[in-house]
């Protein structure tokens, strides 16, 4: 791994991982990580009572986990003023339910965990700062809900229903 300059890391995008799963957290962090974004990470959304006042380009946060849900720190962040976006992720039965919800209270795009992980730097690249340096990929998600067709494996687009 290469150290990277104190100016190339301070222009480099920040993302916090909020998820219960740790093997998750690990290779998601592995995929930015590798191209030059700063990772942070929780196990849960107990610990974000200082998120809001953080300079996050993007949060990732899982719908279901242990003591505080990705819906409840969502709703909470977004009442105390934290306004960088938020990408709700769930990999649950009925995943499509919680990411709506999660979309309503303010997430700003959602995604099921399976797709998020078959393009990581595409999905989350699309959401990050304009004013960020970010990896090109051709997939952008603009908001939309992301899943799997059903039957056929491939990845595709949804309008959100909010």
């Amino acid at each position: 791994m290469t150290l990277l300059s104190d100016e190339v890391q301070e222009q480099s995008p920040q993302v916090l991982i909020i998820d219960d799963d740790g093997d998750f957290r690990t290779l998601l962090r592995h995929y930015l990580e590798r191209a030059d974004f700063r990772v942070a990470e929780l196990a849960d959304g107990s610990a974000t009572h200082g998120v809001a006042s953080s300079n996050y380009d993007l949060i990732v946060i899982d719908m279901v986990m242990p003591n505080v849900e990705g819906l409840e720190t969502i709703a909470k962040m977004r009442s105390s003023g934290f306004r960088d976006r938020i990408l709700a992720i769930s990999g649950a039965d009925r995943s499509s339910v919680y990411l709506q919800l999660a979309k309503h209270l303010g997430a700003d795009a959602i995604c099921e965990k399976l797709v998020l992980l078959q393009d990581p730097l595409g999905v989350i690249g699309s959401l990050i700062r304009p004013e960020s340096s970010v990896p090109e990929s051709s997939n952008k998600l603009k908001g939309d809900e992301v899943r799997r067709s059903p039957g056929n494996g491939r990845v595709r687009g949804v309008p959100s229903l909010s």
